[in-house]
C-alpha cells in the first residue's frame, strides 16, 4: 500500500521526533565518542518533541477519518459488527454509529467517487445480532 507523500512526510517527523529519546540516552551513556557524535548530529536534526506530537495528531486523525472504509471493506469480506468492534476494542454499537457518521459526512460533502448506496448496504447486509443497524 502507498502512502501519500504528506502521509510519509508526518510519519518521519513522528518517527524522528519519537527518537530523540533513543539520542539522549545514547547521549547520557556516552559509551564511545563515535555514539556521542552521531547522538549529538541526530538531536540537531530532529524535529522537536511537540512537532512530533503534532504529526502524530494529523496521523491518527487521517487514519481514523479512513477507517470506516476498511469497516465496509471488511464487513463485505464476511467479518460482522462484532467481529469489527473486537478488533477496534469498542462495542457494535460505538462502531455503527462511527461508521454511519462517516459515511453520513462522506454524503454532505459529496465526495467524488463515494459509492452511497454501497456504503449504507453494510449497514443493513452486516447488521449485528443485537439488532443495532
Amino acid at each position: 500500500m502507498s502512502t501519500a507523500p504528506w502521509d510519509e512526510e508526518l510519519f518521519h517527523t513522528w518517527s524522528r521526533g519519537a527518537s530523540r529519546v533513543v539520542w539522549r540516552t545514547v547521549l547520557e551513556r556516552g559509551r564511545s565518542e563515535v555514539a556521542v557524535d552521531v547522538a549529538r548530529r541526530e538531536l540537531a536534526a530532529a524535529p522537536t518533541a511537540l512537532e512530533a506530537l503534532a504529526a502524530n495528531v494529523a496521523l491518527v486523525r487521517h487514519l481514523i477519518g479512513c477507517r470506516w472504509y476498511v469497516m465496509r471493506e471488511a464487513i463485505e469480506s464476511g467479518a460482522t459488527w462484532e467481529d469489527i468492534a473486537r478488533t477496534l476494542g469498542v462495542g457494535v454499537r460505538e462502531v455503527q454509529e462511527t461508521y454511519r457518521a462517516a459515511i453520513t459526512q462522506q454524503e454532505r460533502h459529496r465526495v467524488p467517487g463515494f459509492d452511497k448506496a454501497r456504503s449504507w448496504a453494510v449497514l443493513r447486509d452486516g447488521a449485528a445480532e443485537d439488532g443495532v443497524s
